[in-house]
């Protein structure tokens, strides 16, 4: 579609429909337009912007089609086209930002679930450990109570043998005991 002004150019209805097509393709099948049924073009790009997108029908056909139509009221058109779909498009960006600013929450989220699982696993760890040692230092404690207690009794074992008798001096040598 070849556009050189704002009257003339958009007289057969493709500009319309093209300006619609290149944002919203899925809603212009521009393939079955021709040039020769401007009626239909501008009728179906009208009828287009105003169900598909929401724009007020501000032109009819024949304000269109025709030898030289009002410039001032093709460019107000175009123009709300122009708002139209540079809102879509800073809401498409806006939900492309919000999409990646989801995504980092969700991967910051998993990080800090599984940090949190980690430390978890960790503490487990750390009580079975507290309760192994508790249960060890109480054995010990037992073992060391019950040596304390055998070496407080007395013995009773068979008499223990005679041994050098021991002297003044103190030393228990058997030539210190033989001189006079």
């Amino acid at each position: 579609v070849n556009i050189q002004n704002f009257t003339t150019s958009w007289r057969d209805g493709l500009a319309f429909n093209a300006l619609i097509h290149r944002h919203r393709p899925e809603i212009v099948d521009f393939s079955k337009l021709t040039k020769s049924n401007a009626t239909y073009n501008l009728q179906q790009a009208f009828n287009v912007a105003e169900q598909q997108l929401g724009l007020t029908k501000l032109l009819d056909p024949e304000d269109v089609n025709m030898e030289n139509p009002d410039e001032k009221s093709i460019i107000t058109y175009v123009v709300s086209f122009y708002h139209y779909f540079s809102k879509m498009k800073a809401l498409a960006v806006e939900g492309k930002r919000i999409g990646k600013a989801w995504a980092q929450l969700e991967k910051v989220e998993h990080e800090r679930e599984v940090s949190l699982r980690n430390e978890l696993i960790r503490q487990e760890k750390l009580e079975l450990l507290a309760q192994r040692f508790d249960h060890k230092a109480g054995m010990r404690e037992a073992w060391l109570g019950e040596n304390q207690r055998l070496v407080a009794q007395p013995r009773q074992g068979p008499p223990s043998p005679p041994g050098p008798t021991a002297e003044p001096n103190g030393t228990g040598d058997k030539q210190d005991a033989k001189q006079p």
